[in-house]
């Protein structure tokens, strides 16, 4: 393997390791959206450009951020409990909700299937919401 940076190979993998081990990787469940401005601001999420956590987890296991965008469908009910479940601790589970989406029958609210530790009652969320939640998901300690 190349040196890189002045730093042997071993080391530098080393130093990876330890930023990766560090950095907080999240993932995304999408429940219902209830209008276009959700689904952009789900695909902004996707794309990293709303909050510092990549959204990169591929299984619950790799992930220690839960971010949950909408309200719940029945099927997605327990596949939600049991992500939640597996997550490496300690973990953080942020919900995004409309509190104006009006209630369907076998839908639920994340908290009603999950603890959440963040609950932000705007679907998109403004900026300075956004600015609030910045902290939370900065490096693990």
């Amino acid at each position: 393997m190349a040196d890189v940076g002045g730093a042997p190979a071993g080391r530098r993998n080393d130093f990876l390791s330890l930023l990766r081990a560090r950095a907080r990787r999240g993932i995304l469940i999408e429940g219902a959206l209830p209008h276009v401005d959700a689904q952009i601001f789900v695909e902004q999420l996707r794309l990293g450009r709303v909050l510092p956590t990549p959204i990169d987890a591929e299984r619950p296991d790799d992930a220690d951020v839960l971010i949950v965008v909408g309200r719940i469908p029945a099927r997605l009910a327990e596949p939600l409990a049991w992500a939640r479940a597996r997550l490496t601790t300690p973990a953080t589970v942020i919900a995004f909700d409309d509190p104006r989406t009006p209630n369907v029958y076998a839908m639920q609210r994340v908290t009603e299937v999950i603890a959440v530790d963040v609950m932000v009652q705007e679907l998109p969320p403004r900026g300075e919401t956004l600015q609030a939640l910045r902290p939370l998901l900065g490096r693990r300690s």
